[in-house]
């Protein structure tokens, strides 16, 4: 078993050299000879296939008749063209009918073994299995501008975004029209930006914006695509002009609706949106549509013009999506609906963090729902005896935005008690920026919920630390909390603030970390180890986040690249303790709803659901929300009427044929291949829905079901924790993992998280929840500031080799499953209970089970 995984890192190392050796023999053959590329095509061809783009753009399903008659003419017009051809596949990927591309293309290649087109279409399907055809394409026709490209994507995979620019250089000298120009050069600028070579990546843009050549769709399109780019770079020089084109932008370009909610987001939320709000929300006024009216709300809601947003709200209920669907609670303490924000928030908390009567668990949070019923069922007359008492609650819980916008409300019936609230806030939102700062040494901007998790480029220095040792750090601090102390009660003598803060325990795991004690209370653990009585609250820096409902994680973890900080907003808190699997686990669980300051992975691009770093585990309920929402999208598009023939088509996918030998290891290795995944994801998750639903229409999971998904992975992780610390006493059990897993810091934390995954499709109530979430880590890639991507691709490929061995030992058992296809476009036919045998038996193997 080592041996096959040391086998497989040995391959991906081999051929991760051979991937860069082949991009420098392509540059040097490049200097010497550089061959020509196919001639341009046709005016005409290139105006059908900017049609497709720009219905696409505006909202055009990937079934659009009208989209699919521009594209045929586009292939008439230009039959060796690979663009309508990529095209194409990417409309059949986005209405969940990948196979049928994938399989078309290895119709292709088959007919066609020496087409250089069919290759690379072939190839970019296949994913990470499809490098070997991006090679191939490449020695049939070193001049195709897409195989070159494809080869750039391949090389800044293996890490290398310079030289990755350097070979789409060539895609850009090769270009078959105006768009595909703009095209590699946008791809281009964006390895540059990886590469930490800003300037010369936005001059490349610029440049390209000048092609005379361009059509006005296109060129509204990569104006938009270098906004978004210049607007999240570290330099305000940089940002003012991306703000600048994007106020353009809105005022003249025809801009479809999910270029307007990001663009307009980006600018919002950068540095630049309170300055530039007045000039945003006439730009967006400039343009009128449904979303725009919308967006223009959200902006008059963020300096509190109250009547005019809700005014426009009310024209605009239909056409928004994202953030801009419905109100935050924010804004709707700034419409007035103080008490219903409240009230709302409390109704879509999962069940894990209520209490046996269905308020909030946590005390503080419970006072706030109670005061804020009383304000909302109090007549007019009794309101000002309670507004101190729901302003109070407020400012417990740590919600110090919301209660400056209830200040506002209060002023004109008392105006000395709501400048006091308004300043105790302020205090509280003044603490909050500067432990921002303090922790990651950095001002970042807000999250944008649009935001596409791939980073486009190194802005906001995403792996940034803060400065110092953890001493330091909690030194440094102290002015903060003594300020806001003066407002909000406590020590104000900074020198006494920061005697506390040094002095918060530590949690020491030898070699592999170091955390300052996030709280909120000792453990029985930590009674043991001397740290404090269990159930006595830990003060210091714990004590401080405990005072403004607040989580904090701070600490340095070996390969983490120095210290790191999060802060969440604490929704509930408990102890627990349980067992999976035989092996018990316990510690606190924090239920958070929410970042303040995003860890060093989170500003990486990583969207984090949870995490067990400490003595026990915390959960962002607004990341699982998220995912509640994936599931939410594909209910309301395959729910309809008109969507259910659609959806029983796509779930009665059996996979890829087979094409080896029968009987030879070949056709077995094919069978089980885990690469080319197709959205196999979205069908796993399609089918639970339509098994659930009955015939009814389709809804997705609840908040509490997704959550508990998380929870037991977190679980798993606690279970692991039992099992090898303290290190000294268990240094067989870490040896035996450091041998499965690898003996690299990344390895081993990619074998812990594969571990963890397995024990939440061992334990929890339905394993094809996260059976999706492995199949939508595995095909979004390995590559990024975190190891759960590697970690699920390989969970999946022993998934599908023990499933396979199963299905031959036992065919009758498995008579679901097709042994002529490929497996893994088959896993939405199983069962809740297969895919738990499945489970088990790799849970075995890893020795998670104790039996």
């Amino acid at each position: 078993m080592a041996r096959g995984r040391r086998g497989r890192y040995k391959e991906w190392m081999t051929t991760g050299r051979r991937r860069v050796r082949w991009a420098l023999a392509l540059l040097l053959a490049g200097c010497a000879s550089a061959p020509e590329g196919a001639p341009p095509v046709s005016p005409a061809a290139s105006v059908a296939l900017a049609r497709v783009r720009d219905l696409r753009r505006h909202g055009a399903g990937p079934t659009d008749a009208a989209l699919w008659d521009a594209l045929a003419q586009a292939r008439a017009l230009a039959p060796d063209w690979t663009a309508p051809e990529r095209l194409a596949d990417d409309l059949l990927r986005a209405g969940l009918r990948g196979l049928e591309a994938l399989e078309a293309r290895r119709e292709a290649v088959l007919l066609r073994p020496d087409d250089a087109g069919a290759r690379y279409l072939l190839g970019r399907l296949e994913g990470a299995a499809g490098a070997e055809q991006f090679e191939r394409a490449l020695r049939l026709d070193p001049g195709l501008a897409w195989a070159i490209h494809g080869r750039a994507f391949e090389v800044a995979r293996a890490g290398r975004p310079l030289l990755a620019a350097r070979v789409e250089e060539a895609a850009v000298a090769r270009a078959r029209d105006p768009w595909e120009r703009a095209w590699f050069c946008l791809s281009r600028a964006r390895w540059l930006l990886q590469g930490e070579r800003p300037a010369r990546g936005m001059k490349l843009l610029r440049d390209a914006l000048e092609d005379p050549d361009l059509p006005r769709s296109d060129l509204e399109w990569l104006a938009y695509e270098t906004a978004r780019l210049e607007l999240a770079q570290p330099r305000l020089e940089e940002v003012r002009t991306g703000f600048r084109r994007g106020v353009e932008l809105l005022r003249e370009a025809d801009l479809g609706d999910g270029e307007l909610s990001a663009l307009v987001g980006a600018m919002f939320d950068g540095p630049l949106g309170v300055e530039g709000r007045d000039e945003l929300e006439l730009a967006i006024g400039a343009r009128s549509s449904p979303l725009r009216e919308r967006l223009r709300a959200w902006l008059l809601l963020s300096r509190s013009a109250r009547g005019l947003g809700r005014a426009l709200l009310a024209d605009s209920v239909e056409g928004a999506s994202g953030r801009w669907r419905s109100l935050s609670r924010l804004q709707s303490f700034r419409m007035g609906d103080c008490a219903p924000a409240v009230l709302e928030w409390a109704a879509d908390l999962p069940a894990q963090a209520l209490d046996g009567e269905g308020r909030p668990s946590e005390p503080r949070l419970a006072a706030l729902v109670a005061a804020a019923r009383a304000w909302g069922e109090a007549s007019d007359e009794l309101r000002p005896g309670l507004a101190g008492s729901l302003g109070s609650a407020l400012l417990a819980a740590g919600w110090f935005d919301e209660a400056r916008e209830f200040a506002e409300h209060l002023a004109p019936s008392d105006a000395a008690g709501a400048l006091d609230l308004n300043d105790r806030a302020v205090a509280g939102c003044v603490l909050l920026d500067a432990l921002e700062v303090a922790l990651t040494g950095e001002a970042l901007g807000g999250e944008s919920e649009d935001a596409p998790p791939v980073v486009l480029a190194p802005a906001r220095a995403p792996h940034s630390a803060p400065n110092g040792s953890l001493d330091a750090i909690l030194v440094g601090l102290a002015g903060a909390f003594a300020q806001a102390h003066e407002r909000l009660g406590g020590e104000t003598d900074a020198a006494r603030v920061a005697e506390s803060l040094a002095a918060t325990p530590r949690l020491e795991y030898g070699a592999l970390a170091t955390l300052v004690h996030p709280g909120p209370r000792f453990s029985d653990g930590d009674e043991r180890a001397g740290r404090g009585v269990a159930g006595a609250p830990v003060g210091g820096l714990a004590g401080e986040m405990a005072a403004i409902g607040r989580f904090a994680l701070l600490g340095e973890f070996l390969g983490g690249g120095g210290p790191d900080a999060t802060l969440l907003r604490v929704a509930a808190v408990c102890e627990r303790a349980g067992e999976h699997l035989g092996a018990p686990w316990s510690g606190t669980v924090v239920w958070c709803d929410g970042v303040d300051v995003p860890g060093r992975a989170a500003r990486g691009g990583a969207r984090i659901a949870g995490a067990a770093l400490h003595e026990g585990y915390w959960i962002d309920l607004a990341v699982v929300r998220r995912g509640v929402d994936a599931w939410a999208r594909l209910a309301r598009r395959f729910g309809r009427r008109e969507g259910r023939a659609e959806l029983g088509e796509l779930l009665a996918v059996r996979g890829l044929r087979l094409r080896s030998d029968p009987g030879s290891r070949a056709r077995s290795r094919e069978r089980r291949a885990a690469t080319g995944l197709m959205r196999e994801a979205s069908r796993v998750r399609l089918s639970v829905m339509r098994e659930r639903a009955a015939g009814a229409a389709l809804s997705a999971p609840s908040l509490t079901e997704l959550a508990r998904v998380v929870a037991v992975h977190e679980e798993g992780h606690l279970c692991d924790r039992e099992r090898f610390l303290p290190l000294g006493r268990n240094l067989g059990r870490i040896l035996g993992l450091l041998l499965r897993g690898g003996l690299t810091p990344r390895a081993l934390q990619r074998r812990l998280e594969l571990r963890a995954e397995l024990v939440a499709l061992c334990s929890v109530e339905d394993p094809r929840l996260p059976l999706a979430d492995v199949l939508a880590a595995a095909e979004g890639g390995v590559y990024g500031p975190l190891p759960h991507g590697e970690a699920y691709r390989e969970l999946l490929a022993d998934f599908l080799r023990e499933l396979d061995e199963r299905r031959e030992r036992d065919p009758a058992a498995w008579s679901a499953l097709d042994p002529s296809r490929t497996l893994v476009h088959q896993l939405h036919h199983l069962g809740p209970e297969a895919v738990r045998t499945i489970a088990l038996a790799l849970a075995r193997r890893e020795g998670l089970v104790d039996e």
